[in-house]
């Protein structure tokens, strides 16, 4: 039996390491419910991978819902849109959900109320309705027009992803991710039980760009109401070569590379792209934006957020719009402040704390939660390693974690990038069973952004040094030409 008859059988495979975190799923019986419109939204200009864009609007001027707030000028560009018709207020730095408290600049909109001129009338985008006599290449653009990114957690403009293997026309496995395998998230669950059909009609336009030989939906097997509406939907619609395939509870299996293992039995290695193996993964939430994209012109400017913890009076999954206040969204919960207040931004694995939580919900939020103080397990003094290699067993990209923290906390970059550091997922698995309570991936993350900053200085060096050197280039030409223009006024 070949590998892709496996496939088709629906064969599982395995990936290395992996942990079984207690799942806390609360909020996978709550239906996707809706929030009062804010008096404000903040809009960061970058919600994705890549630079921002170019702003188009300026203070003081009314905005239409879904109307582009940005131009995109450069292939890792992605546009922001307007949730909501509202006067914009300012351009200028603003809080965003980072850990350190990072400020970006945001575009603020006063959001129209009922019975002022403009509320609730939305900018006219195309569509496509008839997509399959339309260019592929048309399709391409207007993806990235309607501002869709990964909504998995990587944020990376899904036009790119796309076009890179549409060009190569290698597309052997399309892979939709709906795995949600970090605890108490549930969004995508929800999306999956209730609305299969729109999920179904954003696949078919991916076949039509990508031209797959087939489709695999891998939904963890502790998902079966959306596996049978998936199954339903699938029924109804009569597309071909695409299954369900259930995979086992294991986390992180829902990080695409460790995915294409479990469905294909293919390892990627970390320095190449899965495009050229013939497989793309996308995630169902980004494949039900694509749909409202290319069949209703609708941008992406609303999401499904999970909310969740004790701290809040009520838990649930809600569509809200981007750039809603964390704050505001949670007091709409009924949050009531432990004496040791925590918000985390994302899953308790992957997930980071915030300081702040008057900051937006952007493209990449999944999930809020506001942990009591009998969620938080008290935390352990940190003591130092003792090499028991627990880290390196349970990490999925096959590190030596123990080793790379070492050379992370000697700021020892060069080795650091040798031991893998970029290979790191930071996934969470070698804190989450570390004895000693080191915090492995705090480091990583630290030790990333710390090589980050040593580049954009030594980019600034080396830019400095060019234009030095052109500089004085340029001097001698000038001073050269000066000096055949004397000699010819002397002849």
């Amino acid at each position: 039996m070949s590998r892709w008859d496996k496939i088709r059988k629906g064969s599982l495979f395995s990936f290395k390491g992996g942990v079984f975190p207690p799942e806390n799923k609360f909020t996978a019986g709550m239906a996707i419910e809706h929030v009062p419109a804010p008096e404000y939204l903040i809009l960061p200009l970058k919600q994705h991978s890549g630079a921002p864009a170019e702003v188009l609007v300026k203070p003081g001027q009314h905005v239409l819902a879904d109307e582009p707030l940005t131009s995109p000028k450069s292939a890792m560009q992605v546009p922001i849109h307007a949730p909501l018709s509202g006067t914009v207020v300012s351009v200028a730095m603003s809080g965003i959900p980072h850990p350190s408290g990072y400020m970006e600049p945001c575009v603020k909109i006063r959001c129209d109320v009922p019975g002022e001129p403009g509320y609730g009338e939305c900018y006219a985008n195309p569509s496509y309705p008839d997509y399959q006599n339309t260019d592929r290449e048309t399709l391409l653009n207007h993806i990235n027009r309607m501002g869709i990114a990964g909504l998995g957690g990587a944020g990376f403009p899904t036009d790119v992803k796309l076009r890179s293997s549409a060009k190569a026309e290698n597309c052997q496995v399309l892979i939709i991710n709906g795995a949600e395998c970090e605890p108490y998230i549930t969004c995508d669950d929800r999306l999956m039980r209730e609305r299969a059909d729109r999920i179904i009609e954003g696949i078919r336009i991916l076949q039509y760009i990508l031209n797959p030989v087939y489709t695999v939906i891998a939904v963890e097997n502790n998902k079966p109401e959306a596996i049978r509406e998936l199954n339903r939907a699938i029924s109804d619609s009569g597309i071909s070569e695409t299954r369900v395939t259930e995979i086992p509870v294991k986390y992180p299996s829902g990080a695409a590379r460790n995915l294409i293992t479990v469905i294909t039995g293919i390892e990627i290695p970390y320095n190449a792209r899965s495009t050229a193996y013939g497989i793309v993964v996308h995630n169902v939430s980004t494949v039900y934006a694509v749909a409202d994209a290319v069949l209703r012109g609708k941008p992406l400017t609303h999401r499904i957020v999970t909310v969740t913890g004790s701290a809040l009076k009520k838990q649930g999954n809600v569509e809200i719009p981007l750039g809603y206040s964390i704050k505001e969204l949670m007091n709409h919960f009924g949050y009531t402040a432990p004496s040791v207040p925590r918000v985390i931004v994302g899953g308790p694995m992957m997930g980071f704390t915030i300081h702040d939580a008057n900051v937006p919900v952007i493209k990449t939020s999944n999930c809020i939660i506001a942990p009591g103080e009998h969620e938080i397990e008290r935390t352990k003094p940190q003591v130092n390693c003792i090499r028991c290699g627990r880290c390196a067993r349970a990490c999925p990209s096959r590190l030596i974690p123990y080793e790379l923290y070492a050379f992370c906390v000697a700021n020892e970059h060069e080795a650091a990038l040798k031991c893998g550091l970029k290979s790191c997922i930071e996934c969470g698995c070698c804190s989450f069973v570390c004895p000693s309570a080191i915090r492995l991936i705090a480091e990583f993350r630290q030790e990333k952004a710390q090589i980050k900053i040593e580049k954009i200085k030594k980019d600034r060096i080396n830019a400095a040094k060019e234009r030095f050197v052109l500089k004085q280039q340029r001097l001698a030409e000038e001073e050269r030409l000066r000096a055949e223009r004397k000699a010819a006024a002397l002849a």
